[in-house]
């Protein structure tokens, strides 16, 4: 119960944060900072509390080849968010879930081997550059901010805590390699997708989508180094040492980009 509590108050928390610095400062800043591996490493990290060291150390290995597999939804999510009219968003996400599996289950055929999974991952994340180079960055006016009342602040939060829970939940059932993947789902960045969208416009949540890739590195990082530091150092070393890892990148590149 106590774990289960947890997922649910850090990855409210994750959520929230991202929104709020989508509408004070932009989308494309959330969309590099979506990056900060904050529902990955719930999921690994919970999946290794509960599962055991080397149950995790495969899951971080898949769960390279499952960013890959985001990749391809946030695609998606695009794709039919633009085509829809009417429920836009339910149907954006139910179509690009379905892109998510489609492409998760050809990743899993793959030797689940680190550098393999990782090649795969950085060359769909250049594609997704290149596809997306022409959409247009989009700032949140001031006057149009939504208030941030306690009703929307539970609202933003209950998606992303159910998300957590569910995924981190199917690892006892579905084995190391899927758990990996199925944790690399976009269980912060969906949410965040659909608050922005809700609150402002398509375009808004499209700029967020686009500037993902770029932050998309800290959780390749975080992923690649679980793998490797679980197993001789333990759960907590290994995981806190892998975010000390993703947290660096992400600094190093908003740092770079800024300049």
């Amino acid at each position: 119960m106590l774990l289960i509590l947890i997922k649910i108050i850090a990855s409210a928390a994750a959520v929230l944060g991202l929104s709020i610095v989508s509408e004070k400062l932009s989308p494309r800043i959330a969309g590099v900072l979506a990056g900060l591996p904050l529902g990955l490493a719930l999921s690994l990290f919970f999946i290794g509390v509960e599962q055991g060291d080397q149950f995790v150390e495969q899951a971080a290995t898949s769960a390279l080849g499952g960013l890959g597999a985001t990749l391809v939804f946030l695609i998606a999510y695009w794709i039919f968010s633009d085509i829809f009219s009417r429920f836009r968003i339910i149907l954006a996400g139910f179509f690009a879930t379905i892109v998510y599996l489609i492409a998760a289950s050809a990743i899993a055929l793959l030797p689940q081997e680190r550098w393999l999974l990782l090649i795969v991952t950085l060359v769909l994340a250049r594609l997704m550059v290149i596809v997306m180079r022409e959409v247009i960055d989009e700032r949140v006016d001031p006057e149009d901010q939504v208030n941030l009342t306690l009703g929307v602040l539970i609202n933003r939060s209950a998606a992303a805590a159910f998300a957590v829970v569910f995924i981190t939940g199917l690892a006892s059932t579905v084995g190391p390699a899927w758990s990996g993947i199925f944790s690399s789902f976009p269980i912060t960045l969906l949410p965040l997708l659909i608050i922005v969208q809700i609150s402002y416009s398509d375009q808004h949540a499209y700029s967020i989508i686009k500037h993902f890739p770029y932050g998309m590195g800290s959780l390749a990082i975080y992923a690649l180094a679980t793998s490797y530091l679980v197993l001789p150092l333990g759960i907590y070393v290994g995981s806190v040492l892998a975010l000390v890892l993703a947290i660096m990148y992400l600094c190093t590149y908003l740092f770079l980009s800024g300049r």
